[in-house]
C-alpha cells in the first residue's frame, strides 16, 4: 500500500483519477488472479478506440497507443489532451439450483486521461528522423462491479447405507435398532464448519480459547459462541444444531477496477517506420461481499431427541457476510513497431512483457445468529449473537503475482480520406502466470495447478471508421478469449474459477466530430460473457451468472499546438 501512496504522489491528478484501491480473493486458489488481472474486459481507452473495438495495434495516432502500441504515439503530429468520463451498467441474470434470479449495478468511471507532448519536425524541414513524442496517461482496462442474487431451497440429498458389523452383518445399537451411515450433500454453512472438525483434529480448547488461534479454529470458535457448534463431555466439537435441508437467499456484490498508468514514447522515422516504447504501472482492484442467510427446513430427527423439538429450529436462522478484499500493484514494459507499406496499408506489431505485482489480501467475516424460540437445555433461546473477525484477528496476507505478457499483430487499410478497416489480434500465454511467497510453501502448491487450469489465449478485434467531413462513423468487434482450458464452473469439478470462463464478446459503435481546436467522440460498447461464482469465499455456494455490460465513453479532446 505504501508503493501506491507514493506512486499517487508522484504523478498526481492522473493517479488520484486512476483507482481508488479495493481488492479480490480467492481463499482456494490464489493462482485465479492470473486470469482476472492478466486479461482485459475488451476494448479499452478513448471512445474512439472503443468504438474501434481497440484495434489500434496498427492504426496509431490515438491516445490509447500508450496501452495499446506505443509506435503509435509516433503518427501523432500536435501535442493533445483528453479526457473521457463514462458511464457503466452491469444486468446479471444468475441460475441458482434451476431457478433465475437478476441483479443490476452502474457507476461513473473515467476509461481515459492522458497527455501527449509532440516534438514532430515541420513537413518542410529535412531529415529522415521526424522526431519524438513523449505520452503520460491513464487507461481503465477492467470494471467488475457487478450484483448477482440467489436463494432458493438447497436440498441435501441423503443417502443411508446400512453398518456392518465384523461378521457382515447389518449392526445393531443396545436396543436393537440398525444403525446407519448417514452421507449427504454439504449445502450449508454449518455443513462447512462441520468439514473442518472432520478433516481436522480440534478439542475443545480451540473454541473456548481467546488467545492465538489458526484460521480454522477461528471459524470454529465463532460457530462455538454463536451457538452453532458444542462440545462433548470428552472434547469433541459437534453440531449444536441439527442438519438439515436449508433454505437460503444471498447477493454477492462486486466492485472494483483496474488501470493501466503509462509513460511511453513514439518515434518517426522517415513517416514510415514508428517506433516505441514505455513502462506502465498496473493498479488492480476487486471486492466481493457476500450475504448469505440459512434457515431450516425438512429438519432430520437427531438420535436421542424428540421430533417435536428439533421442528423448533425452523423459526430461527444465521447470516455470514464475508469479505474479500484484494489489492495488486505491479509494472511492465512495452515496445512496438507500425510501418505504413504505402498510403493504404499499415502493419504494426507489439510486445507487453509480464507483469510483476504485489499483492495484500484481506478476509473480513459476521456471523449474525437469530434465535428464536429455539431449544437450549431445559429451555428455549432467544437472543441476537453477532460475533466478528476482522483485521485484529486475521492479518492481511501480501504475496507476489506474475501475469503473462502478450504479443499483437495489426493490419490497418486505409480508404483515401474517406476511413480504414483495422484488423488486431493478441496471443497470451496464461500458464506462463505465477503466484510465489517463499514464506508459504503452500501457496507454491497451489501455483502448480497452473499448467492444469489455464491455456494459451487467442483474442481478436476488428474495427473500422468512415469520415465525412468534419463526422466520423465507427463500428468495432472483439472477443476476448477465455484464459481456462475449460468451462470448470458448468462441470462443478472444483472451485478455481472466479472469472468470465467462456470468453467476453463486445460490440461497439459510436460518432465523432472533428475541428481544428478540439473534438469529441461518444461511444456505446456493448460486453456479454458468462460468470461462474465459485472462489473468493469461505462458503459460497456455486452461481453461474449471464452478464450483460454495457458502456457509455466520451471523449473530449484538445490539440495544444
Amino acid at each position: 500500500m505504501k508503493l501506491n501512496i507514493n506512486i499517487k504522489l508522484l504523478i498526481g491528478l492522473l493517479v488520484l483519477l486512476s483507482n481508488a484501491s479495493y481488492a479480490q480473493t480467492d481463499f482456494s486458489g490464489y493462482f485465479d488472479d492470473i486470469g482476472r488481472f492478466g486479461s482485459t474486459m475488451g476494448p479499452v481507452g478513448t471512445a474512439r478506440n472503443q468504438a474501434i473495438g481497440g484495434a489500434n495495434t496498427a492504426l496509431g495516432g490515438d491516445m490509447s497507443s500508450m496501452y495499446n502500441n506505443p509506435a503509435g504515439l509516433g503518427l501523432m503530429r500536435k501535442s493533445e489532451f483528453a479526457f473521457s468520463p463514462g458511464f457503466t451498467t452491469s444486468g446479471t441474470s444468475t441460475n441458482y439450483r434451476n431457478e433465475n434470479f437478476s441483479g443490476s449495478k452502474g457507476r461513473l468511471n473515467i476509461p481515459q486521461l492522458g497527455i501527449v507532448f509532440a516534438n514532430t519536425k515541420d513537413p518542410i524541414e529535412g531529415g529522415k528522423f521526424r522526431g519524438i513524442n513523449i505520452g503520460i496517461g491513464v487507461n481503465r482496462t477492467n470494471e467488475y462491479n457487478n450484483t448477482y442474487n440467489f436463494g432458493g431451497y438447497a436440498g441435501r440429498n441423503i443417502v443411508q447405507t446400512p453398518r456392518l458389523d465384523g461378521n457382515g452383518d447389518t449392526a445393531r445399537d443396545s436396543d436393537g435398532f440398525n444403525i446407519f451411515n448417514i452421507a449427504f450433500d454439504k449445502v450449508s454453512y454449518i455443513d462447512y464448519l462441520n468439514s473442518i472438525v472432520n478433516d481436522t483434529v480440534f478439542r475443545s480448547n480451540s473454541v473456548r480459547g481467546n488467545g492465538d488461534a489458526s484460521f480454522e479454529e477461528l471459524l470454529l470458535r465463532q460457530g462455538f459462541n454463536g451457538y452453532l457448534l458444542d462440545t462433548t463431555r470428552d472434547g469433541k466439537i459437534r453440531s449444536f444444531v441439527p442438519l438439515s435441508d436449508m433454505i437460503q437467499s444471498g447477493t454477492i456484490t462486486t466492485r472494483g477496477r483496474q488501470n493501466s498508468i503509462d509513460f511511453s514514447f513514439g518515434g518517426n522515422y522517415d513517416d514510415k517506420f514508428f517506433f516505441g516504447g514505455g513502462a506502465s504501472i498496473s493498479t488492480g482492484s476487486f471486492e466481493s461481499v457476500s450475504t448469505l442467510t440459512e434457515s431450516w427446513t425438512n429438519i432430520q430427527p437427531i438420535y436421542g431427541q424428540e421430533d417435536p423439538i428439533n421442528r423448533r429450529y425452523a423459526n430461527s436462522s444465521y447470516t455470514i457476510k464475508q469479505t474479500n478484499a484484494f489489492s495488486v500493484t505491479g509494472i511492465n514494459l512495452k515496445a512496438g513497431a507500425i510501418y505504413r507499406i504505402n498510403e493504404i496499408v499499415r502493419v504494426g506489431a507489439s510486445y507487453q512483457s509480464p507483469t510483476w505485482s504485489n499483492v495484500s489480501q484481506q478476509y473480513t467475516n459476521t456471523l449474525t445468529n437469530n434465535w428464536n424460540n429455539a431449544p437450549y437445555g431445559t429451555g428455549n433461546l432467544n437472543t441476537i449473537i453477532v460475533s466478528n473477525l476482522d483485521e485484529e484477528n486475521i492479518p492481511s496476507y501480501v504475496y507476489r503475482l506474475k501475469t503473462p505478457g502478450k504479443l499483437s499483430a495489426g493490419l490497418s487499410i486505409f480508404f483515401k480520406k474517406n476511413g480504414f478497416i483495422t484488423f488486431d489480434a493478441d496471443y497470451i500465454d496464461y500458464t506462463q502466470g505465477n503466484v510465489s511467497d517463499k514464506r508459504n510453501s503452500s501457496l507454491a502448491s497451489q501455483g502448480r495447478k497452473v499448467d492444469r487450469i489455464y491455456q494459451q489465449a487467442v483474442n481478436i478485434r476488428i474495427g473500422g471508421e468512415y469520415r465525412y467531413g468534419k463526422f466520423r462513423v465507427r463500428g468495432g468487434y472483439s472477443y476476448q478469449d477465455s484464459p481456462y482450458k475449460q468451462d470448470f464452473v458448468n462441470q462443478q469439478t472444483t472451485v478455481y474459477n472466479s472469472y468470465a470462463n467462456a470468453g467476453i464478446t463486445s460490440i461497439s459503435g459510436g460518432l465523432g466530430f472533428r475541428e481544428e481546436d478540439w473534438y469529441l467522440d461518444l461511444t456505446v460498447v456493448n460486453r456479454q460473457f458468462t460468470n461462474g461464482m465459485l472462489g473468493g469465499h469461505i462458503y459460497t455456494p456455486t452461481l453461474i451468472s449471464k452478464v450483460n455490460q454495457t458502456s457509455v465513453v466520451v471523449t473530449l479532446g484538445f490539440p495544444l499546438d
